[in-house]
C-alpha cells in the first residue's frame, strides 16, 4: 500500500470460509515512514454436522440448532450464542458453519411461540407435550451439557442427540393491582433462570393478559426453573411485579402476582480524591441482578453537580448497581444502601430500602504499563493481554507495548497471547494457563486528578 497519509489505521483482511483477521494494534504511521513484516491471520472455520432424533430415533424437522459458548458476565460465567445457526430438515440434518475456533455447546429447541394465555378457566383434556430446550448429548441441564471442541478448520461430524418430548403444564393465575390503579393489558413474561443474561432472553416467552378481572391462565409449560414478570403500563409509569416459579409435573393453581407501581430511590456520588470537572456525565443504573427476562425500569439518573442523583420507578426486585461514566483513573470503591454494603451482593429492594444509596468512588486507580514478548524474547505486536478477574483486555501495539487503565486495586494476573484464544473470556479455559500467568498487585495510586 503507497501514498498513505500519516495518521493512525486499522489493518484487515477478509476471506470466504475464514474468520475476519484483524492487526491487532492500530498503526502509527509517521510522515515518510515505511511498516513491513505486518502479517494478519486469518483462522479458517470450523463446521459441526449432525441429527436432531426424538425419543423413538424418528427425524424432526424444523428444530433450531445453535452454539452457545461460555463468557464470564458480569459477576459470574454465562452462556452467550457463538456463531452459526441452523434449523433440521425433513432428514433431520443440520449443519453448523463458520464457527471460529473454541469450546462449544450445541443447543436444539423447537421456534418459541408467545404463551397461549386465556382467560382462566380449566382447559378440557390432557396437557399436551411439549419440548424442553436439549443441549448435546441430550440433556435439558446445561450443566450436564458436552462441549464440542472446535480447531481452526475442523470438520466435526456425527454430533447427534434426542430431543426429547415431556410433560407440560398449566399455570393460572390472577394479577393483584394497585388500588389507584385502572385495568389495562398486562403482558406476561416467562423465562428461565440461571442460563445468563442473552440465553434467558432468547428463551423467554410472553403473553397478553386481557381479562377485566385479571385472571390468567398460561398453556404449554415445560418443567423448570423460571422468573415470572408483568408489566402494566399506567401513564408514564411502569406498574411491574416479579415472581420465582417452579414448574414440576403438575399444573399451578392460584397464583397471585401483585403489580406495584416503582419508587424513586435517591442517592449520592462521595469522590475521595479531587471529583472530576464535569459530574454531569457520570450516570447511576441498576441492572436486574435476578434474570427476570423482562426488565422495565428503573430509570437510570444522571449526577448533577453536586453528586445527587435520584433513580425513578424501581420496583420490588433485586438489582446491580452500575456506574458509568466515570473518567478515566476512577473506580468505584464502595455502595452502601443505609448501613448495608452492597457493591457486591447488590441490592434487594423487595424489602424497605433502608436509605439513600451512597457511591463512593475513588480517584486513585491504578494503571499496568509493560511489553509482551515472544518466546525470544522479541516484542510481541498485535498480542492480546488480559487482566484476571477484571476482566479487562488490551492489544499490544506495533512495538508490543500496552497500557490498561483505571484498574481497581487488588491482586491480579495477567495473561498474553500471540494469536488470541476465542474463548479467553471462559474462566475454564485460562485454568492451565494460570502457572504462566504474572500475578501483580495494584495500590491505591496517588489522590491527584486524573488528566
Amino acid at each position: 500500500m503507497k501514498d498513505i497519509e500519516p495518521g493512525k489505521y486499522d489493518l484487515s483482511a477478509q476471506r470466504p470460509g475464514f474468520g475476519n483477521g484483524a492487526y491487532g494494534p492500530t498503526l502509527s504511521l509517521d510522515a515518510g515512514q515505511r511498516l513491513s513484516g505486518i502479517i494478519v491471520r486469518l483462522t479458517p472455520n470450523a463446521v459441526v454436522t449432525g441429527r436432531i432424533l426424538d425419543e423413538d430415533g424418528e427425524p424432526l424437522a424444523g428444530v433450531n440448532v445453535s452454539s452457545w459458548r461460555y463468557a464470564q458476565g458480569s459477576r459470574k460465567k454465562e452462556l452467550w450464542p457463538g456463531d452459526g445457526g441452523d434449523k433440521t430438515n425433513d432428514l433431520s440434518e443440520y449443519r453448523l458453519y463458520g464457527l471460529s475456533p473454541g469450546r462449544y455447546y450445541i443447543q436444539a429447541t423447537r421456534p418459541l411461540p408467545w404463551m397461549e394465555a386465556q382467560s382462566q378457566g380449566r382447559s378440557a383434556g390432557k396437557a399436551p407435550e411439549a419440548f424442553a430446550p436439549t443441549y448435546y448429548p441430550g440433556t435439558t441441564d446445561v450443566n450436564k451439557a458436552v462441549a464440542v471442541e472446535l480447531k481452526a478448520g475442523a470438520q466435526i461430524h456425527g454430533i447427534d442427540f434426542a430431543f426429547f418430548r415431556i410433560h407440560a403444564v398449566h399455570v393460572r393465575g390472577r394479577m393483584q393491582y394497585p388500588a389507584d390503579a385502572g385495568r389495562r393489558p398486562v403482558m406476561l413474561a416467562l423465562a428461565p433462570r440461571g442460563s445468563g443474561v442473552y440465553a434467558r432472553w432468547t428463551l423467554r416467552r410472553r403473553a397478553d393478559i386481557d381479562d377485566p378481572d385479571g385472571k390468567f391462565e398460561l398453556t404449554n409449560i415445560v418443567p423448570g426453573s423460571y422468573s415470572l414478570s408483568a408489566i402494566m403500563m399506567d401513564g408514564n409509569h411502569d406498574i411491574t411485579a416479579h415472581q420465582r416459579l417452579d414448574v414440576g409435573s403438575n399444573d399451578i393453581d392460584n397464583l397471585v402476582l401483585t403489580l406495584e407501581a416503582g419508587d424513586s430511590l435517591p442517592g449520592c456520588l462521595v469522590f475521595e480524591g479531587p471529583p472530576p470537572t464535569n459530574l454531569a456525565q457520570i450516570e447511576v443504573g441498576l441492572r436486574d441482578a435476578n434474570g427476570n427476562g423482562m426488565h422495565f425500569g428503573p430509570a437510570s439518573g444522571k449526577a448533577k453537580e453536586d453528586g445527587s442523583f435520584t433513580l425513578g420507578n424501581v420496583g420490588a426486585d433485586s438489582y446491580e448497581v452500575v456506574v458509568g461514566g466515570l473518567p478515566e483513573g476512577y473506580y468505584v470503591e464502595s455502595v452502601r444502601m443505609g448501613d448495608a454494603e452492597v457493591k457486591e451482593s447488590g441490592i434487594d429492594a423487595t424489602h424497605d430500602a433502608g436509605g439513600p444509596l451512597v457511591i463512593t468512588v475513588s480517584a486513585g486507580a491504578g494503571q499496568i504499563e509493560g511489553v509482551a514478548r515472544d518466546a525470544k524474547q522479541q516484542p510481541a505486536p498485535g498480542a492480546t493481554v488480559l487482566l484476571v478477574p477484571a476482566y479487562k483486555d488490551v492489544t499490544t501495539d506495533q512495538y508490543g507495548r500496552f497500557v490498561l487503565k483505571s484498574i481497581e486495586p487488588g491482586d491480579y494476573k495477567l495473561f498474553a497471547w500471540e494469536q488470541e484464544p476465542e474463548d479467553y473470556m471462559d474462566p475454564e479455559v485460562l485454568k492451565p494457563a494460570e502457572d504462566r500467568a504474572l500475578s501483580v498487585h495494584i495500590r491505591e495510586a496517588a489522590g491527584s486528578a486524573p488528566s
